[in-house]
């Protein structure tokens, strides 16, 4: 009985562990280690880092705001409330709630880790006073270069540690990522020809196929058109007029020459299934087959339809026959697509004030909207 009982008791105690380890945290539930002790920049409340692991961010902190007066937090946390839209909403919040940054340079920094495998991701938060040494592209560059690699792996610590001391570099001009962001923004002409060449090629390609599958789908239509008993050979022969191509399209097909072959086969395709059914009218008056030829075609939009009109003659009687039938124009669909990488920004400013060994505080600085955030 007492062995149920203490498993019982054991089970229930890891369940209220669990359920502890998951909080979720709101801006204000963030705790501020700041407060306690101006030492520490490092809030991790569910011990998700090793000892080891804090110290080594506070010190990298530490060595910040001593000699480049920047301060910085690192706040590691397993989720936040459904309160915020995503890691840049809750990281924006908690800077302002902070004041990260000294209130007259905005030289704040926050580095966010947040682990739940539903929201888990890294953001950087920087002070506008900062922006021009840490743009956007560049907190992103440090996130994909040398912190994701090492959190995809589980490794968070060591992860928050090679991003700090990155962002360190970056501050005290030693690091090589600022020169690779550039080169990545501003490339060479050679690059510059390459992608160019790279993108026609591509799009030359991709405009191919989807000729091809146009022209393919508009044969299969023509061919069930023609295949049809009960269709005069006048109506057929207006069905394959509304597809088919002028020569004063020509110039077009040339201009869009990957189409050019499409164009060609097609003009003359028509024209053959044209001249076919021609001799295949019989006519009216004289009854005679071939002796049946085009006299008139006109076409004139009405609204969302093209009539078009062709009057056939024949040259035995010179009978004159009309036929005409309109044809719904098909509109081309426009749609939208919408591009994201997961990224979320926000420069941030604001300061660690106080200071001494028994506690300290944020400056009360503000963010400016910048910065970098990605989902892993």
């Amino acid at each position: 009985m007492n062995n149920k009982l203490l498993t019982l008791l054991i089970t229930l105690l890891s369940s209220i562990g669990f359920s502890f380890a998951q909080e979720a945290y709101t801006v204000k539930t963030v705790p501020n280690v700041q407060l306690q002790d101006a030492q520490q920049y490092t809030t991790d409340p569910q011990h998700l880092l090793t000892t080891t692991e804090v110290d080594s961010l506070n010190a990298i902190c530490r060595d910040l705001r001593a000699e480049k007066g920047v301060e910085m937090a690192v706040v590691v946390l397993p989720r936040y409330t459904n309160d915020y839209a995503d890691i840049r909403d809750f990281g924006l919040q908690l800077f302002e709630h902070w004041g990260l940054g000294q209130k007259d340079q905005d030289n704040g920094l926050l580095m966010l880790l947040i682990t739940d495998p539903k929201q888990r991701a890294i953001t950087i938060e920087v002070g506008y006073g900062l922006e021009g040494t840490l743009p956007d592209g560049l907190c992103k560059l440090i996130q994909t270069r040398t912190m994701i690699p090492l959190m995809k792996k589980g490794q968070y610590g060591a992860g928050l540690i090679a991003g700090a001391e990155e962002i360190q570099k970056v501050i005290s001009g030693d690091s090589t990522l600022p020169q690779l962001l550039e080169s990545q923004e501003n490339p060479s002409w050679w690059e510059r020809i390459l992608a160019l060449f790279s993108g026609a090629f591509y799009s030359i390609i991709a405009f191919f196929f989807f000729s091809f599958m146009i022209f393919g789908k508009t044969k299969k239509t023509v061919k069930e058109q023609m295949a049809n008993p009960t269709t005069s050979p006048y109506v057929k022969y207006l069905s394959v007029e509304n597809v088919s191509i002028s020569k004063k399209y020509i110039p077009l097909f040339i201009l869009f020459f990957p189409t050019l072959p499409f164009g060609i086969y097609w003009y003359f395709y028509c024209k053959r299934l044209k001249k076919r059914l021609l001799a295949e009218m019989i006519c009216e008056e004289c009854e005679r087959t071939g002796t049946t030829i085009v006299e008139k075609v006109t076409r004139d939009t009405i609204g969302d339809y093209i009539k078009i009109t062709v009057q056939f003659r024949c040259k035995n009687c010179n009978h004159l026959h009309t036929e005409e039938k309109s044809f719904k124009i098909e509109h081309n669909r426009n749609y939208r697509r919408d591009i994201g990488f997961g990224v979320g920004s926000s420069f941030g400013g604001g300061s660690f004030g106080g200071g001494g060994s028994f506690g300290g505080s944020f400056g009360g600085g503000h963010s400016g909207g910048g910065g970098a955030s990605t989902r892993f």
